[in-house]
């Protein structure tokens, strides 16, 4: 994926305007959400939220079949962020809890995806990953796994505001459901390729 032009896409953005935001929603503020690929059914992209609430996700066409891939193999959509999901991000990604997590949290397998936020603004870049382990709402599932700590301190699970972040993110940009359609679609009908209304950029400002 060609991550260089994003920058460019979100300033861009032919969708329309986004909502006003109120001062504390400090709109210099850039929000990167990346997950890798992984040796089983895991789909590999990105979404950027730069200011105005201008959001662009980007996910390589797996497969090659997308009607709507680009020379590079890529699947690009650039659309507006609505005001309530950008009031909720901001409220999780400034918020106390937010403010404590760590730069990374891995259980060590290696083999798992790698789930990254990132987040650009006037005090500078700060990223959060995850590979592996569990959030501690999760500790319960079959194979939870905790994030390896430090020496001389106990393992930990990842605490929930990161899985409740990425969760808002994903929903909020539609990325859970043009993920999906990464996943080679073999039949030209299949409904992955008509995306529901709330989730066409041309058509709704989501």
């Amino acid at each position: 994926m060609r991550a260089i032009a994003v920058p460019l896409l979100l300033g861009l953005c032919a969708c329309q305007p986004a909502e006003s935001v109120e001062p504390e929603f400090r709109d210099d503020t850039h929000v990167v959400l990346k997950r890798s690929g992984c040796p089983g059914a895991c789909t590999p992209y990105e979404v950027h939220i730069g200011p105005g609430g201008n959001a662009v996700f980007v996910g390589r066409d797996r497969n090659g079949k997308h009607p709507e891939r680009n020379q590079d193999g890529d699947l690009v959509r650039a659309y507006a962020l609505a005001y309530p999901h950008r009031r909720a991000m901001f409220d999780l990604i400034f918020s106390p809890r937010y403010a404590e997590l760590e730069p990374v949290y891995s259980a060590g397998t290696g083999d798992g995806q790698t789930t990254t936020i990132t987040i650009t603004d006037r005090q500078g870049t700060r990223s959060v990953s995850r590979n592996g382990a569990a959030c501690l709402r999760d500790s319960k599932q079959p194979g939870a796994l905790k994030a390896i700590a430090a020496a001389g301190k106990p393992a930990r699970w990842v605490p929930d505001v990161f899985c409740e972040t990425v969760e808002l993110i994903d929903s909020a940009s539609c990325a859970t459901y043009w993920s999906a359609e990464l996943e080679a679609p073999d039949d030209p009908a299949d409904p992955r390729l008509s995306p529901p209304w709330q989730c066409r950029p041309a058509d709704h400002p989501h």
